[in-house]
């Protein structure tokens, strides 16, 4: 049972309930962990295919600072690996295997063991070292899997416009003041 008190409910065509379904929603959680190896690409690809309203995921923050989509606090449980998430950088968890310990049938079979499942990222660092990561070409390849590209911490107004013009998702800035100045003048 929930309880809310002093809850007035939806305000009435709010933009984020405008396309929802009548009746009951689907809340596929984990993207359908019954189904496939729980808040994975897998999941919520499949769970989306079959008409869920909603992909429930969980967020961790690794090491580096990086979002990734991982119930646990540690890996053990549904990958190959282990350790704290927090303890690990991104790059060590997009080597485990995601799907390495899920079975549909109580463990008897591993079907997406060794398949190339893995720990889903929100974010992408806008440059390693020298070498600019977000580019036009992968925003294009993110899009073209409906998938969003959200660069992160990117505080160089140049830059900040050119993510702009691009059309990026989203950026992680220091200085929100100023990419919302950006996002408010005419290109």
């Amino acid at each position: 049972m929930l309880l809310c008190s002093g809850c007035s409910g939806p305000e009435p065509g709010h933009a984020f309930f405008r396309d929802e379904k009548p009746g009951v929603q689907v809340i596929a959680h984990r993207g359908g962990a019954g189904l496939r190896p729980e808040n994975t690409l897998a999941a919520f690809q499949h769970a989306a295919q079959l008409g869920a309203d909603v992909l429930e995921m969980d967020l961790r923050v690794a090491a580096d600072g990086a979002i990734v989509v991982m119930h646990d606090a540690t890996v053990e449980r549904t990958t190959d690996g282990a350790g704290a998430v927090a303890s690990l950088k991104l790059a060590e968890l997009k080597r485990l295997d995601a799907g390495y310990r899920w079975s549909p049938d109580g463990g008897a079979t591993f079907p997406y063991r060794g398949r190339g499942v893995r720990v889903p990222a929100l974010q992408i660092p806008d440059r390693m070292r020298d070498t600019v990561l977000v580019t036009p070409e992968l925003l294009a390849r993110a899009h073209g899997k409906n998938m969003k590209l959200h660069a992160f911490t990117v505080n160089d107004d140049a830059r900040l416009r050119e993510l702009a013009r691009m059309g990026v998702d989203g950026v992680m800035t220091d200085w929100p003041d100023r990419l919302l100045a950006i996002r408010a003048s005419p290109p």
